[in-house]
């Protein structure tokens, strides 16, 4: 098995984690657990490691820990199975641009049509959930922060299950733990270590 803790902002440091985590795998019934408490970062990051983890034919799991925001819900939505711990605070909003420059009326629509762009990219993640178009509307079309609670995130198919703690996960999916070494990669303090 194959834990991926991502606990912190989305980066290149953590695409480049994350793909030498699956780098490592040995076959393909080996589990991948990714656990995220994240505020997000940013948004071509966390398309790389929805591609990396989306292509694989393991089974994916993924658990949402505390935070789970923006580019973090990405990632969180690849799971075949998700999990949700009551606490978690999961947040989407429309992605943003951070501007350090004088602004001029071509650049004001150079950004807009690369937000356009990254919306678009953005809202294909969202295609196997059931949020109501009204809520989605206020996040991607008028830009509030959609936060949901996990009740919330379990009636829209957001998350698959509720965590309550490693062994009830592991019985849920049939995740034999013996003598097997599991490799925990860590992106919180870019550690990989084996436990």
């Amino acid at each position: 098995m194959i834990k991926i803790k991502i606990w912190g902002d989305i980066t290149s440091k953590t695409s480049n984690i994350v793909e030498s985590a699956v780098s490592s795998l040995i076959d393909e019934q080996e589990p991948i657990i990714v656990i995220l408490n994240s505020n997000g970062g940013t948004l071509n990051d966390a398309v790389v490691i929805c591609n990396l983890l989306k292509n694989l034919p393991n089974p994916l799991i993924t658990v949402a820990m505390g935070n789970c925001i923006s580019a973090a819900t990405l990632i969180f939505n690849c799971g075949k199975k998700r999990y949700i711990t009551k606490d978690t605070e999961y947040m989407l909003h429309q992605p943003f641009l951070l501007v350090s420059d004088t602004i001029n009326l071509y650049k004001i629509k150079k950004y807009q049509k690369d937000l356009s762009k990254s919306l678009s990219i953005f809202k294909k993640y969202y295609h196997n959930v059931n949020i109501p178009k009204e809520k989605l509307d206020l996040a991607f079309k008028y830009g509030e922060d959609l936060i949901l609670n996990y009740t919330e995130c379990i009636k829209y198919n957001i998350a698959t299950n509720i965590f309550k703690n490693w062994s009830d996960l592991f019985k849920n999916e049939h995740i034999s733990i013996n003598d097997e070494k599991i490799l925990l990669f860590e992106i919180s303090d870019i550690l990989i270590k084996e436990e």
